[in-house]
């Protein structure tokens, strides 16, 4: 995991005490240890994504290639 990872690692751990919180990214499957559900997409193909995000009161995101931003 880089540097960002463990950002938004952390950042979902503490903010999971708070609400339900998704971690999206391109190698992640499953329930984490410390509670946060994790959503594999890749990044080229990101339909994956559209339930998620239809369903989110919030999202926090780096920038995107161009078309998971669409």
């Amino acid at each position: 995991m880089t540097g960002l990872g463990i950002r938004y690692t952390e950042l979902a751990r503490v903010l999971a005490g708070h609400a339900d919180v998704t971690v999206a990214a391109p190698s992640v499957e499953g329930s984490s240890d410390n509670g946060v559900e994790q959503l594999a997409f890749r990044p080229h193909a990101p339909g994956a994504l559209r339930p998620a995000i239809e369903a989110a009161h919030l999202i926090v995101a780096q920038p995107q290639w161009p078309l998971t931003a669409r």
